[in-house]
């Protein structure tokens, strides 16, 4: 013990001891009171934040969002936001798609389409749509601009028999619907394909007088056909031999317009044209080069690959010439 404090009371160094303790009692308190404050002050930010992150929530979407028990942060609510504005973006598209995939019925005819809803096919006929068609088209008159010179030797064949022949709906079972039928009676439902083909009109008298007018029209037509593609007749079942500089322009005889009618369109004629079927050699050709119109086919109701097979290559590919040539086979039967 130091000599200062040697002789000192011990009632005294009691009292310095209490009072050195009461005084770090009170200091302990005291840190201990700030560090609850501070405690407080932090939890009372974090509800602050997120009833600020609800609100904002809230205002984004427009709904009550439940209460969130993580930890919030700035991230977070970016997070958020990014969330919802892409949730909004895909609710727009969703609705425009929505909108654009209205009940429709599509009906080909050729290359051209016309489009129907299930409430604009109620009360109108097969024929009316035909008509529409016709209409869109110019049917009647030889107007095919733009198209190849095949389209255009079809287009021909069409006219020419044009007294004989009726269009007609052809549903996607394979049937032809007569053209006084209701459609509203049929079973055609949302997003189905109809397909206005050629089909002999068995009302008519079938040895009628061949009109002479279309014949010169068609006479027309092939020189100038013959001036842009020479020899492109010659390749058809029109003639033998194509036009020279020295020989004049092949004639083209009613058989041969009958034949390549046949050929076609699966129309009658007075000469008979075969349809081979293809070898089996070629038919994984066959079936690789027409995978995509073969299945066409058969949503049509043709499920013959054989014979599908023959009249696409007949046709060269052309779906509208094959449904027709195998309507023409399946009434034959």
């Amino acid at each position: 013990m130091p000599k200062k404090f040697a002789n000192e009371n011990t009632k005294v160094i009691a009292a310095r001891e209490r009072k050195a303790a009461a005084k770090k009692d009170e200091h302990d308190k005291k840190k201990k009171d700030d560090e609850e404050r501070k405690r407080q002050e932090i939890l009372r930010r974090k509800e602050e934040n997120r009833k600020l992150v609800e609100a904002e929530m809230n205002s984004l979407s427009g709904k009550i969002i439940p209460v969130i028990t993580q930890k919030v942060t700035r991230a977070t609510i970016d997070q958020h936001r990014e969330a919802e504005i892409k949730h909004q973006i895909d609710e727009q598209k969703r609705k425009q798609l929505e909108a654009q995939k209205i009940e429709m019925v599509k009906v080909y005819c050729g290359r051209e389409c016309v489009c129907y809803t299930l409430e604009e096919l109620n009360g109108i006929t097969a024929g009316d749509v035909v008509d529409k068609v016709l209409l869109e088209r110019e049917c009647g008159t030889l107007v095919i601009m733009q198209c190849t010179a095949k389209m255009l030797v079809y287009a021909l064949f069409r006219c020419i028999e044009a007294t004989k022949y009726v269009l007609t709906v052809l549903a996607r079972s394979g049937s032809l619907f007569p053209n006084d039928v209701k459609l509203s009676n049929l079973d055609i439902g949302e997003n189905d394909v109809l397909r206005v083909v050629l089909k002999e009109d068995e009302t008519r008298d079938v040895k009628a007088k061949f009109s002479e007018t279309a014949l010169k029209e068609c006479y027309k037509m092939f020189d100038s056909l013959n001036k842009e593609e020479s020899g492109y007749v010659s390749s058809l079942h029109l003639a033998e031999t194509g036009p020279t500089q020295s020989a004049p322009l092949p004639v083209i005889t009613h058989d041969m317009l009958r034949q390549a009618m046949a050929f076609a369109y699966g129309g009658p004629s007075t000469v008979n044209v075969p349809t081979p079927s293809p070898s089996s050699s070629r038919n994984s050709e066959l079936r690789a080069r027409y995978s995509a119109e073969l299945a066409q086919l058969v949503d049509f109701g043709f499920t013959d690959e054989l014979t599908n097979l023959s009249v696409l290559e007949t046709s060269e590919g052309n779906v509208e010439v094959a449904l027709e040539l195998l309507i023409s086979m399946r009434e034959d039967i």
